[in-house]
């Protein structure tokens, strides 16, 4: 195993992404199509027709489906990072482009998964934060016991 630049074992970084099913380029381009379409049928049933009440339906359909893809793409880049570098556990939560960093000192860290597995979190006295959020719930008690792992080798701590 390499070691960091002072001689001790190199950081451990486990890296969480949202899975995302468009880019927010995708999700613009998506929005136009079907917003154009809309309006488009819209109008041809309005000014034929005569149905012009299908209009502002029209228009809040594209509207809905706007902020949709708005959230959708503002989520896109949510992410969560925790990092081990030997003496403390940095925790990054990055969701809808605020940044929050945490960091302790390694001893203090446990590492608590409920008994149904859905939630992880991380523990430290008077505080918790939830994370591996965006893994599967079968993928949480493996990244669970990789946490356990790398606090017992490189801080010695023990956890539930």
């Amino acid at each position: 195993m390499p070691e960091g630049p002072d001689g001790s074992d190199p950081p451990v970084s486990f890296l969480i992404k949202r899975r995302v099913s468009l880019t927010p380029g995708q999700a613009c381009v998506v929005f136009l199509l079907a917003a154009v379409l809309t309006l488009a049928i819209a109008l041809i049933f309005s000014s034929t027709v005569g149905a012009w009440p299908i209009l502002p339906f029209a228009g809040l359909e594209a509207l809905a489906l706007g902020a949709a893809l708005l959230w959708q793409a503002r989520h896109a880049g949510d992410y969560e990072r925790i990092s081990f570098d030997g003496r403390s556990v940095l925790i990054e939560v990055c969701e809808g482009g605020r940044l929050d960093r945490t960091e302790w000192p390694a001893p203090w860290v446990r590492v608590v998964l409920d008994p149904a597995g859905e939630r992880l979190f991380v523990v430290v006295p008077g505080r918790r934060i939830e994370v591996g959020r965006f893994l599967a719930r079968s993928e949480r008690p493996r990244l669970a016991e990789e946490m356990r792992r790398q606090l017992g080798l490189q801080a010695g701590a023990s956890n539930e």
